[in-house]
């Protein structure tokens, strides 16, 4: 097996804006084009052809690997354990950002949308004055980062005090998607008390105590929840540009009510119910790669494969595992589940696509950002060689 032959450099400087990636089997959005080349110019997608490309500059030589576009994440929950990994432990956020856009580049995304959660209740870094600083906080980073990064809000609708905040990021351009969430025990995610309280205690450290509490106010602060309020959230977040999601949705009636606010994308659905009611209301549907790698829901929840299987399945995210999203695409090529390029496309050109930023990256296109990935695909476990963001190689291995 040949090994690609990439710069010794990890950073192609300015001085060498145009490159050609040559002898790569190129997943481009109709078809896998073997033997394929690709330049790149200023940061863009110049050429793809079938064969040599013709002109001088730096070459890469792919040795017959694959070249996929760039993953594009759109919920990615990892920053919480990177800054904090364990109850009393928590580094800087720009050091923990920067390490882990490290490995975000290492498993081949090159957009990622860091979820913030304001959670009713919650302690640590999702209670509401801590999660505000956290936007701010990886904003400041990004300019130092290797993937494009985003904000994904997460507002808890139930955390109404906080809703003037809410409206005020929003209108200060800092979010970039906004999904609704709804953790009150007895519908949702945790269908029953003991789901909310296993959550808690196993994933945050919550005494049972302190779970009791947050049910408390979760319980009496939905009484309080005002729909007008969140529709003109809504209004506010489309006037904006900005995508709206729903989390954990459960019924056919939620969604459709979720649907009429204009939200267009449907995270992880718990029941069949729910993802159909979705895709009859034109939302894209988004499931978790863990949960489709392992083949279950931690919580018990919809599966993955059940709503690929009933073609339910449009985008697929990291969640937790940044590590899942490549080998999951790659699964479902194996599997023969589904063609290459259909199957890199929901890691790629759909979440793209449900987040408005198709016609810049999340597919290997012609006049698109340079944001590609290549893959060996065919060792025991597949491995990224190389990540490119604009061009700039950001990861390398293989040489």
């Amino acid at each position: 097996k040949m090994t690609p032959h990439l710069p010794a450099r990890i950073h192609r400087p300015a001085s060498e804006p145009h490159f050609h990636i040559v002898n790569a089997h190129l997943a481009t959005p109709d078809a896998i084009i073997a033997n394929g080349s690709l330049q790149v110019d200023q940061g863009k997608i110049a050429a793809i052809q079938t064969g040599p490309l013709e002109g001088g500059g730096p070459r890469i030589d792919a040795a017959g690997t694959l070249l996929i576009p760039g993953l594009v994440d759109l919920h990615s929950d990892a920053n919480e354990k990177a800054i904090q990994p364990r109850p009393r432990a928590r580094f800087p956020v720009p050091l923990a950002m920067q390490e882990l856009d490290k490995v975000m580049a290492a498993c081949g995304v090159t957009t990622v949308y860091h979820c913030v959660a304001f959670s009713n209740g919650q302690k640590g870094l999702r209670a509401t004055q801590a999660a505000r600083a956290l936007i701010h906080s990886i904003r400041e980073c990004r300019e130092h980062l290797l993937c494009n990064t985003r904000i994904h809000m997460r507002y808890d609708i139930t955390l109404v005090e906080a809703l003037p905040l809410i409206g005020r990021l929003v209108d200060e351009g800092v979010v970039d998607l906004l999904s609704f969430m709804d953790h009150t025990p007895g519908q949702g995610q945790f269908a029953s008390y003991a789901a909310f309280r296993d959550y808690l205690g196993r994933h945050h450290q919550y005494t049972d105590a302190e779970v009791r509490a947050v049910v408390k106010k979760r319980l009496a602060d939905r009484e309080a929840v005002n729909d007008g309020d969140l529709l003109e959230l809504a209004r506010r977040c489309r006037a904006r540009g900005i995508p709206l999601a729903s989390h954990d949705d459960d019924t056919a009636e939620k969604v459709r009510q979720l649907a009429g606010m204009g939200i267009t994308i449907s995270e992880f659905p718990v029941t069949l119910e729910a993802a159909r009611a979705a895709r009859a209301a034109g939302m894209h549907v988004a499931m978790g790669a863990p949960n489709l790698l392992m083949g279950k829901s931690t919580n018990g929840n919809l599966t993955a494969k059940d709503a690929l299987r009933e073609g339910l399945l449009d985008i697929v995210c990291s969640d937790y595992a940044p590590m899942t999203l490549l080998h999951g695409a790659l699964m479902l090529a194996r599997t023969q589940t589904m063609g290459l390029t259909e199957a890199v496309a929901r890691f790629s050109l759909k979440p793209a696509e449900a987040a408005g930023i198709d016609g810049v990256t999340g597919s290997l296109t012609e006049g698109k950002r340079a944001d590609m990935v290549l893959v060996d695909a065919t060792a025991p476990v597949p491995r990224v060689i190389g990540t490119f963001v604009a061009g700039r190689q950001v990861y390398g291995s293989g040489w």
